[in-house]
């Protein structure tokens, strides 16, 4: 049997690809690690700059009232595209809001479904009953409408909450208090786990104490937002919003008239 002998020059060259191979590895990982560290440092510094005091300190001057909700739509050109989350319902059943994927031909759509869709947001308990002010009258309204569709989302972004042994008697335990509540087919209860940050910079929500209301239209462009407790006002607001996507959905999917049915309409008017 024949034995195969490298010569030194072999070994050399072997030594000095194999080096270069692992300096580049290290290369690609540095890159990676300073991207992370920059984003990490990045929201240290902005969790130092404002911080669970500073929440508190506006709760308790402003009840959460952040700003006046809008009273009328924002234009899609200067709304923010909301975030696809992934949510789980107190069956633990997982899924991502508000979308739903379509295809048609080689194209895929993603769009929420339905003309109007209310999402309110809340990181903790006291900004869940704020949030009720604004989907009771929402789903009071619309009572019955296969048009709209609301989403309830607690966002639970402690880590020790959302581990899986953890999360799993976290939904059981809320399970009866969801049944009761939940009512209507276009009314959900979701609960969403995990770091939150990169959504909450998206949306530009900064005080984890109070509630956020969004209003999306059938595209996920945020169209109408509402923060804290509602106010009367506010709430006649959102309700006129809202029946203006779906005014506005009709006339967009209104089918032409022909020339006939127009000649028709034309000699009942004369």
């Amino acid at each position: 049997m024949m034995r195969l002998v490298s010569s030194p020059r072999h070994l050399r060259t072997l030594t000095c690809r194999r080096r270069r191979q692992s300096a580049r590895s290290l290369n690609i990982f540095s890159i990676f690690s300073k991207e992370a560290v920059e984003k990490e440092r990045l929201r240290l510094k902005e969790e130092l700059n404002r911080g669970y005091f500073d929440d508190y300190r506006d709760m308790k001057k402003h009840n959460g009232k952040l700003a006046t909700a809008s009273q009328s739509l924002l234009p899609a050109t200067a709304s923010v595209k909301f975030p696809p989350l992934q949510v789980r319902t107190i069956n633990g059943d997982q899924f991502t809001i508000p979308y739903k994927q379509h295809v048609n031909g080689e194209a895929e759509e993603i769009f929420t479904g339905v003309p109007a869709t209310l999402i309110c947001i809340a990181f903790r308990g006291h900004g869940q009953g704020l949030t009720s002010s604004w989907v009771l009258p929402f789903v009071d309204y619309f009572k019955g409408s296969s048009s709209v569709r609301v989403y309830e989302v607690f966002y639970i972004d402690q880590w020790l909450l959302s581990l899986p042994p953890i999360r799993y008697l976290l939904l059981r335990s809320m399970r009866p208090k969801v049944e009761v509540v939940q009512q209507e087919e276009f009314r959900n209860s979701v609960y969403a786990f995990g770091d939150c940050y990169d959504f909450r910079k998206a949306l530009h929500i900064t005080n984890l104490l109070t509630g956020y209301a969004f209003l999306l239209d059938e595209q996920g462009w945020v169209r109408w937002r509402g923060f804290g407790q509602s106010t009367d006002e506010e709430v006649k607001s959102m309700i006129s919003c809202s029946v203006k996507l779906l005014d506005d959905q009709k006339s967009c999917t209104q089918e032409p008239l022909d020339e006939q049915t127009l000649k028709i309409e034309h000699q009942s008017t004369c």
